[in-house]
């Protein structure tokens, strides 16, 4: 937290800061802070375990290695954005500019990561839940908490971003195991391909605990290792759907026989609570709206009419049973997020200028209640809730430091006045800071 000592507010908080935590007093003067004091927004401290309420508002450097083992989503079949499997992709992108990956340590991942660890987790999944406003670093803390699973050896299965599933998805095809129900073919196989090098040398104590058989050729034995339905899943599309619905069922049974710690991350878990999803029953590629069922001069007139279900997907009824608590040696960790729900608008994507014109205030709740949803609630029900809020002060200069320091933004912003204005301006949201701190 470089806070700079030659302004007379920054030396008082600063001394408050630290007097409690080191024990010691601090002296000051008007010169400018040296490199040890201007470098205070940061830890060389890497390993999550050893983080703590001292090391709060500074960031840390995650191991290349580790972002690299998850990995952006591996498929060549579109040219748009493709999502990352440990972060948000602006900020992966960021840290590209950046030319490293650091994360701010924050209370909320500390509370978990020190929850996990003093968990005994022979007992039944201990669930947690992030909430909190848009843009307050929801998304971040489930990195920092990836990163410590991967750290402590966990088969982390991380869900990121589940609502791209439900409304900008790839592929689909009829279930080939249940009729009626639809498969997520090449979105299981990018996420059976991204779980695979990530965890690849965790599952050697992996089995399967009954046989499965696709076709004639294509079948794994009982007591195989469970690679092989990770592989077949990965190199057979047809298959891919089904073979991840596999892997989830038989990674809740070695996962209570102890075969391995099976960690869970879902960001934006409130979409799976959802009535409808935006995936056409009778269409299998997605197309781009606007889905108005009312002008019947539009192609798409009936997208909205023959929408199906979150329970006629099959791999989401899946994912939803990585939720419970039915089985044992496993944490899950989830979001919830108001903008991860799956609804419709008016006007198509601009609603925000009707509440504009009308003077409405944006009064939708951000509390895990209001966005589970009867089914949620009971599907999660007992989870312990984590609230994440806005940068405290401290964390935002911090942050203004890194920013500073990586060239993000000019060293003017380091000034007393700028600061304020940052401060003001953003209403120290970490989303907002980012997108105004462009200005300066």
């Amino acid at each position: 937290m470089a806070l700079f000592v030659r302004h007379v507010s920054k030396q008082r908080h600063l001394a408050d800061l630290f007097r409690g935590q080191l024990g010691a007093s601090l002296s000051f003067s008007i010169e400018a802070p040296t490199e040890a004091e201007s470098l205070l927004y940061k830890t060389s401290e890497t390993l999550a375990r050893n983080h703590s309420l001292d090391n709060v508002g500074q960031y840390f450097t995650v191991d290349p290695k580790i972002v690299d083992s998850f990995g952006e989503e591996l498929t060549t079949r579109r040219k748009e954005r493709r999502q990352h499997y440990f972060g948000p992709s602006d900020w992966i992108e960021r840290n590209g500019i950046f030319g490293e990956t650091n994360i701010m340590i924050r209370r909320p991942a500390l509370e978990i990561i020190n929850y996990i660890k003093k968990s005994d987790l022979s007992k039944p999944a201990y669930r947690y839940v992030l909430y909190g406003r848009d843009g307050v670093g929801k998304s971040l803390t489930l990195s920092h908490i990836a990163c410590y699973g991967h750290q402590e050896d966990f088969v982390v299965m991380n869900l990121a971003w589940i609502k791209r599933w439900l409304s900008r998805y790839y592929d689909i095809a009829p279930s080939t195991y249940k009729p009626g129900r639809i498969d997520h073919v090449v979105n299981a196989n990018v996420l059976l391909k991204n779980f695979k090098q990530t965890n690849q040398d965790r599952l050697a104590n992996c089995v399967t605990h009954r046989e499965y058989v696709w076709s004639a050729r294509d079948k794994v034995q009982a007591g195989a290792p469970l690679m092989e339905v990770l592989d077949l899943g990965c190199d057979r599309l047809t298959f891919a759907a089904d073979a991840l619905n596999v892997l989830i069922r038989e990674l809740k049974l070695n996962s209570t026989a102890g075969n391995l710690k099976l960690m869970v991350l879902c960001d934006g878990v409130n979409a799976l609570f959802t009535e409808y999803t935006m995936i056409h029953k009778e269409r299998e590629h997605y197309e781009p709206g606007p889905y108005k069922e009312f002008r019947t001069y539009l192609p798409k007139k009936d997208w909205m009419i023959k929408r199906a279900k979150v329970e006629e997907c099959s791999v989401l009824v899946n994912l939803k049973k990585l939720l419970r608590n039915d089985y044992s040696n496993a944490v899950v960790v989830v979001s919830a997020d108001r903008t991860a729900k799956v609804e419709k608008m008016e006007p198509a994507n601009k609603w925000w200028r009707a509440m504009e014109k009308d003077m409405k205030p944006d009064t939708r709740s951000h509390l895990p209640f209001a966005l589970f949803g009867d089914l949620g609630w009971e599907l999660l029900n007992p989870f312990i809730p984590v609230e994440v809020e806005n940068y405290t002060p401290s964390e935002l200069d911090s942050a203004i430091d890194y920013s500073i320091e990586k060239g993000w933004i000019r060293t003017e912003a380091g000034t007393a006045t700028t600061r304020r204005e940052l401060h003001f301006l953003t209403g120290r949201n970490p989303a907002d800071f980012f997108k105004f701190s462009a200005l300066f």
